[in-house]
C-alpha cells in the first residue's frame, strides 16, 4: 500500500483532555475498485489470483469522513472514570460478620491466627488476652504478625497447644456463625471448659458444660469422672462439674462400703464416707483382711470402736446381746442413730471435709451412692 493510503488509518483527532482517539471509517470503494479485487483464474495452474485493491488517494479518505456526527466515528477513550460513572457506591461499608480482623497468637512453639472480634466483644478476663493487647495487635503491636505474635504462655492449668486448639475451633465457629463441634469427646469439652472458665468466656463455658451434660452415659467411663473430681477439688470455678461428676459416678458405679469410704475420703465427699462407714458397721461380719488394708490404721481403729458401739446400743434396744446381723432386724422406730455415731467417731475428719466443700462450692451432701 502506498504511503498516502497508510496515513488514512491514522487517528483523525486526539483529545488531550480525555486521552481519546477518534478514527474515521474507511471510504466506500468505487465499483471499479471492487471489480479489481475479483479473483482471476489462472487456467494454467488451476489457482485463483487475487489482485490487491488500488491505493486510495488522500482526498478520497478524508472527503467521506463525517466531521460533525459522533455516530459515524469510532472512539477509544482511555481517560480514568470516576466511581459514579460505573455505578459504584459512593462509600463502601464493612460487613458486620464477614469482615474480619485477625490476631496472631503464640502457644508453646505454635502460631495461631484467629479472628479477634469474638475476644474483643467478650473481653476475656486474662492479662495475656486483655482488650488493650488485642487492640495493639490490630495496630502493628503484639499479635500483628508472625514476627510479633501475642504470646499466650503459660496457659491456665499448664495446658499445651494441642489442648488450646479445641478452644480455637469453638471460637472460629462462634465468630463466623457456624455450628459448634458435634464430635468432641468428654476430654475435649473438658479442656474447653478449663480455658473458658479461667478466662471468663462465659458463653463458651456454658456451651461446654451443656455438651458435657448431654454426653450419653456409656461414653464417659468411671475413671474419666473420677479424674474430673480430682481436678475440681478445691476449685470453686468447677462446682457444677463436681456435682455432675458425683451424680454420674453414682449412676455408673455400685460400690462396696469400703469403696464408699475410700472414694469419699479421696474426693472429700462426706455422704459417701458416711454411707460406707454405716454400711460396714452393720455388715453381718467384717470383710476380709486384704479389703481392710486400704483403710489406714487410724481409720480402722476408729471404725472398730464405732462397730462395737453400734452393737452395744442395739442390744439395749432389744434387751439383750445382739450380733451385727440382728441390727437390721431392729424396728425402724427403734433403730440406733448410726449416722450420729459415725459423726461422733469421725468428727474431726468430717469437719475437714466440710471446710474443703465450702471452698469447692458447698457440696457436702447429695444423693446417695447406689447399693
Amino acid at each position: 500500500m502506498s504511503p498516502p493510503a497508510a496515513t488514512s488509518a491514522t487517528p483523525k483527532e486526539m483529545s488531550s483532555s480525555t486521552g481519546s482517539f477518534r478514527f474515521a471509517p474507511p471510504p466506500p470503494m468505487s465499483p471499479s475498485a471492487v471489480t479489481s479485487a475479483t479473483p482471476k483464474k489462472n487456467f494454467s495452474s488451476g489457482c485463483f489470483d487475487f489482485a490487491p485493491p488500488p491505493p486510495m488517494a488522500p482526498s478520497a479518505a478524508t472527503s467521506t469522513t463525517p466531521k460533525d456526527s459522533l455516530s459515524s466515528s469510532l472512539t477509544f477513550d482511555f481517560a480514568p472514570k470516576s466511581a459514579g460513572h460505573f455505578n459504584f457506591p459512593v462509600k463502601a461499608t464493612r460487613h458486620s460478620k464477614y469482615y474480619l480482623d485477625f490476631v496472631v497468637l503464640l502457644v508453646d512453639s505454635t502460631l495461631y491466627k484467629i479472628p479477634s472480634r469474638y475476644l474483643l466483644e467478650h473481653k476475656p478476663k486474662a492479662p495475656l488476652l486483655s482488650e488493650s493487647k488485642l487492640f495493639a495487635g490490630l495496630n502493628r503491636g503484639e499479635g500483628s504478625s508472625d514476627d510479633n505474635p501475642l504470646r499466650l504462655w503459660p496457659l491456665p492449668y499448664l495446658l499445651k497447644a494441642d489442648k488450646f486448639e479445641y478452644l480455637v475451633r469453638v471460637i472460629l465457629a462462634l465468630s463466623l456463625g457456624f455450628p459448634t463441634p458435634k464430635d468432641y469427646s468428654f476430654e475435649q469439652w473438658f479442656h474447653v471448659l478449663k480455658l473458658s472458665r479461667a478466662w471468663e468466656l462465659s458463653e463458651i463455658a456454658t456451651l461446654a458444660m451443656k455438651h458435657i451434660k448431654d454426653l450419653p452415659l456409656p461414653l464417659v467411663k468411671l475413671p474419666q469422672w473420677s479424674s474430673a473430681l480430682d481436678f475440681c477439688c478445691n476449685n470453686p470455678l468447677f462446682a457444677d462439674l463436681r456435682s455432675l461428676a458425683i451424680a454420674r459416678i453414682e449412676e455408673l458405679y455400685i460400690p462396696t462400703p469400703i469403696d464408699k469410704i475410700t472414694l469419699g475420703r479421696k474426693h472429700h465427699i462426706k455422704h459417701w464416707m458416711l454411707e460406707g462407714l454405716r454400711g460396714l458397721a452393720t455388715e453381718p461380719s467384717l470383710p476380709p483382711q486384704q479389703d481392710l488394708r486400704v483403710l489406714d490404721q487410724d481409720t480402722l481403729m476408729r471404725f472398730l470402736y464405732l462397730r462395737d458401739e453400734v452393737l452395744k446400743s442395739t442390744s439395749k434396744l432389744v434387751k439383750g446381746p445382739v450380733t451385727a446381723l440382728e441390727v437390721s432386724d431392729v424396728k425402724e422406730t427403734d433403730r440406733v442413730d448410726i449416722g450420729r455415731l459415725v459423726e461422733k467417731h469421725f468428727k474431726e475428719e468430717f469437719s475437714k471435709m466440710e471446710l474443703v466443700n465450702k471452698i469447692a462450692g458447698g457440696i457436702s451432701t447429695g444423693v446417695s451412692l447406689k447399693r
